[in-house]
């Protein structure tokens, strides 16, 4: 969301906090695209988007001015000094990845910077790879809960709730917290 339209939007509505005034500006821009007819850009249509632009990447493979390629041996130092150096960093990524099955953008930062003061490479370069391959190491060792096959549905319910419900009325971190004690008192229901 631009800071432009809430600055704009702040001035009109004084005194809310930014997140109000950013989810307003969502609202208002889905209650507009629905008036002129961009049903893609709707909330119920976000997987059929997503498939769409996974089709369109695939078929032209986008690249960041160049391409790291990471072997299994550097992502097990990567895990290795994440768990050891940052240990609040590797209880929250796996947190994530066991009670919702994927993560913020603040994880995926520090995550960031972890790959950056390891490993030297261009700031320019993709390093997705080494955080796919972390979690493929991360889950063969510890086999996150959400990740697993028979859970697809749940997670999937999960984004949607995150991407079109919550995302702009809390931090992720909040969010995880609530679906991790909702999670834990429906457990408790079941004994």
């Amino acid at each position: 969301m631009s800071d432009r339209i809430c600055s704009f939007i702040e001035e009109l509505f004084p005194g809310l906090h930014r997140k109000h005034y950013r989810a307003g500006a969502v609202d208002f821009r889905f209650a507009n695209e629905r008036t002129f007819h961009f049903s893609m850009w709707q909330p119920e249509n976000r997987l059929l988007r997503r498939e769409k632009l996974l089709a369109h990447i695939k078929k032209h493979r986008q690249i960041v001015n160049g391409y790291v390629e990471w072997n299994e041996e550097q992502v097990i130092v990567l895990l290795e000094h994440i768990k050891s150096n940052d240990p609040d960093l590797w209880v929250d990524y796996c947190d994530s990845y066991n009670n919702i099955g994927f993560i913020g953008l603040g994880i995926v930062g520090r995550i960031k910077a972890h790959i950056a003061a390891l490993f030297p490479l261009p700031e320019d370069c993709s390093n997705k790879g080494a955080r796919r391959g972390l979690l493929d190491e991360a889950n063969r060792r510890y086999g996150f809960e959400m990740l697993k096959p028979a859970n697809a549905k749940i997670r999937d319910q999960l984004e949607t709730e995150w991407f079109n419900q919550r995302r702009g009325w809390m931090t992720f971190e909040e969010w995880r917290q609530q679906v991790k004690l909702r999670t834990k008192n429906s457990s408790d229901k079941r004994d």
